[in-house]
């Protein structure tokens, strides 16, 4: 039985080789299956090792010294052909792995003997001995070469990983030179620290093919960091070619590629980063009539690294080695899909929320030219009509009886009334469609000036108003909703002496809410939103003093342009009217209580 170091070397390799047959088993691809043949032999050299006398005598202790050797032989070769198995290799590279293996096989084959580790060691098994060392140092050193250099511009567990493999291939290398002199030649230290290397390199090549979970978070973090940029930049972003402009560079840096893509359902490219018609053109064809949904490496020319999405693909170019170390970037992208869909979704959303807004708003500005255009149209009948009724009353009045005459002034009123109710209706049409400017108004001086005008046509009326605030809107519609507010509460109040209080508290959300409350005789609970329609009136339709039942609706349409609402609230008696106006609409004030018409 061996020391205790090469008792660990077979367990190290010995498991080594399990997991590599564990990767194939998997994987089934032909890196794989080199790789397995490559541990799978040095794993059964290094275990058989243990359990072989030093000096095995006769023809069979012979044949099994020189099968152990020709396995050795063939181990730097399998772990050529994994590399190979990823890039061809130029042929001078090939003609010369296959040479100097051919010739290690065949000198093994033709050696008389192999003396043991204590024996005299003759010139032609120095010769033979270096013959060896130098295959393994050629092979394993083209292996590490081109492991390290293929790592560059992959992925950081990607390139990592292949760096570790290297690290392995160049530490068993450092472990056989020592082999080349006699043991008895070599220096204690080196003996012990050859005999550890193989263990040390069996630990680099299980991180390099299993590494484990906590070592790929601490590789990733620099991905991970550029995950999370992408994922709060893609929150932003509310247009499909935004999420394009914002994802793809993120994709190509993260996974080191020259660009990444954005393609249809039905494989068309919709989006590229990096990548020119063509490119874009090539990967997005292996994509085409796809049925598998899920994450996959497309081998081909180029080779395509593609996730799913809710509508279509996300697509990088993949290297030769993809297909082999490519679970970590299956992950990265899996974990950036999630938010591409996300963001895609939102953006769709977006865009049709937009286009119906776009839809309503044309809907409306039709609707208020067809009323502007209306309205004017109708005045010029109406203005003929009051004229001739107006010669009637005055040229022809000794020619019309009582009755005649009432007839014109009933007809004279309607006519009033319906030059009245398009006048309103142009109003109503003006609100939102003609630009004001907003300008800082005191509510306080407005209703004081207010009350005093409306006093002139409701001599018993009376307004009183607390502090009121400064409100950000255009001046002339705040005028002209206080005067529709106190008009309304005073024409429709039910006696000549109603009272008016005008008062100003704050709202739920940091809104302030404007209270225009009367003690008239109040509106019935099931007609208070009614009232904010147009042609809504309580009075009998007959009744043309009662005005045009557009006042409430004009105010209403006049709060919301500054992002209010209008209500009426219940009261015990009279009529409570409460404004609630956003927070961006409303600055304090110090007035003092206004009392007005009293």
């Amino acid at each position: 039985m061996g020391s205790t170091v090469e008792v660990l070397n077979a367990i190290a390799f010995g498991f080594l080789a399990f997991v590599v047959l564990r990767l194939r088993r998997r994987q089934g691809d032909v890196p794989s299956a080199w790789l397995s043949a490559t541990f799978g032999t040095l794993g059964a050299v290094i275990v058989s090792g243990l359990f072989l006398p030093d000096n095995p005598g006769g023809v069979a202790g012979l044949v099994v010294l020189k099968a152990l050797v020709v396995l050795i032989v063939l181990y730097p070769y399998f772990l050529y052909r994994f590399t190979a198995a990823f890039t061809p290799p130029p042929k001078s590279l090939e003609r010369a792995a296959q040479l100097v293996t051919a010739a290690g096989l065949v000198a093994t084959l033709v050696v008389p003997r192999l003396p043991g580790a204590n024996d005299p060691r003759p010139v032609w098994f120095e010769i033979y001995v270096l013959g060896i060392v130098a295959q393994w140092a050629f092979l394993g050193g083209v292996v590490s070469l081109r492991l390290w250099r293929a790592g560059t511009g992959q992925p950081t567990v990607t390139r990592r990983r292949m760096r570790m493999l290297a690290v392995g291939a160049l530490l068993l290398i450092v472990a056989i030179l020592p082999g080349a002199l006699p043991a008895n030649d070599q220096p204690g230290l080196v003996q012990d620290v050859t005999k550890a290397l193989p263990a040390v390199a069996a630990l680099f090549f299980l991180i390099g093919f299993v590494p484990p979970a906590w070592l790929r978070m601490v590789w990733r973090r620099r991905e991970s960091a550029a995950l999370r940029t992408a994922e709060v930049e893609l929150m932003g972003v509310v247009t499909a070619r935004e999420v394009a402009a914002v994802l793809l560079p993120h994709v190509a840096r993260i996974f080191g590629t020259s660009g990444a893509l954005l393609v249809s359902e039905d494989g068309r490219p919709k989006a590229s980063h990096g990548l020119t018609d063509m490119e874009a053109l090539e990967l997005a064809v292996p994509l085409r009539s796809l049925q598998v949904r899920e994450p996959l490496i497309i081998d081909g020319n180029p080779a395509v690294l593609a996730l799913p999405l809710r509508d279509g693909w996300l697509a990088v170019p993949a290297t030769p080695f993809t297909p082999f170390f490519g679970a970590e970037e299956i992950s990265l992208l899996t974990g950036l899909g999630i938010f591409t869909d996300i963001a895609l979704e939102r953006a769709e959303l977006f865009a049709r929320e937009r286009e119906a807004r776009r839809t309503i708003e044309q809907a409306n500005t039709e609707l208020e030219t067809l009323v502007y255009g209306v309205s004017h149209d109708l005045k010029s009948p109406l203005i003929t009509l009051l004229g001739y009724l107006e010669y009637l009353r005055i040229d022809h009045a000794d020619r019309l009886n009582d009755e005649g005459r009432y007839f014109i002034e009933r007809m004279g009123a309607s006519a009033e009334y319906m030059q009245a109710l398009i006048q309103d209706l142009l109003e109503l049409s003006r609100i939102g469609r003609v630009q004001t400017e907003p300008s800082d108004v005191d509510l306080s001086g407005l209703v004081a000036e207010v009350s005093e005008a409306a006093r002139a046509r409701h001599p018993a009326l009376v307004v009183a108003a607390d502090a009121l605030p400064t409100v950000r809107m255009n001046a002339v519609r705040a005028r002209q909703l206080f005067t529709n507010l106190i008009e309304n509460a005073a024409r429709h109040g039910g006696r000549p002496d109603v009272c008016i209080r005008i008062s100003a508290h704050g709202g739920p959300h940091g809104r302030t809410e404007v209270s225009v409350a009367d003690d008239g005789v109040g509106i019935p609970e099931p007609y208070r939103e009614r009232v904010f329609g147009v042609f809504e009136r309580l009075e009998a339709r007959d009744s043309t003093s009662a005005g045009t039942g557009m006042g409430l609706a004009i105010c209403r349409k006049i709060v919301e342009q500054v992002g209010g609402e209008m209500r009426i609230a219940p009261a015990t008696s009279g009529t409570d009217l409460r404004m609630t106006l956003p927070l961006v609409a409303v600055s304090p004030t110090d007035a003092p209580t206004v009392e007005a018409n009293r």
